[in-house]
């Protein structure tokens, strides 16, 4: 009788313990996946040079559409010179977040083709022209940390930038 009792309290048992498992009580914890999201729009991009018109500078980078902030581009062309032109964007959040965004972008310049950092950079050289023709040359290129870049593409940045500052200064004695 004590073996009939055994056999039927390990069958219990096995019954017991399949339909927990069954229920999933033994998985471990998985985190939940976190959902991507996809951010698309358009930047407006410009050819980097010497002729590139100030309005073209103010404007590149610029980025719009229905994941941004400003949702409608400004008319282009800018002027008869402008060589504006704008480029479709698509990313995921995941890249948003890794930072993973403008380092694999390169941009057509007068000086070749640059990295996001250094067109950047090339940028806001030329666009701060604008403002006040500086007075000594070296003083303005220290301010935006060129030591950063390769060597080549300093002197090439340097160049570019001390052309327009020629080309300015015509203009402006021109003009007295």
């Amino acid at each position: 009788m004590a073996k009939v009792l055994l056999v039927v309290v390990a069958i219990a048992l096995i019954y017991w313990i399949n339909n927990i498992r069954k229920k999933n009580v033994f998985k471990r914890y998985q985190l939940p996946q976190r959902p991507t999201t996809a951010i698309s729009g358009s930047e407006i991009q410009t050819f980097l040079s010497v002729d590139t018109p100030l309005e073209c500078l103010q404007h590149d980078g610029l980025r719009f559409g229905d994941s941004f902030r400003l949702k409608v581009a400004p008319p282009l062309p800018h002027q008869g010179d402008c060589r504006c032109k704008v480029v479709d964007l698509s990313y995921t959040s995941t890249e948003v977040f890794d930072g993973a965004l403008r380092e694999n972008s390169f941009r057509e310049t007068a000086i070749g083709v640059l990295n996001y950092k250094e067109a950047s950079i090339l940028r806001e050289m030329l666009k701060n022209l604008y403002a006040e023709i500086p007075e000594n040359f070296e003083e303005y290129c220290q301010q935006f940390k060129l030591d950063a870049l390769a060597q080549e593409k300093q002197e090439k940045i340097r160049d570019l930038v001390h052309q327009k500052l020629d080309q300015l200064q015509i203009k402006e004695n021109n003009v007295c």
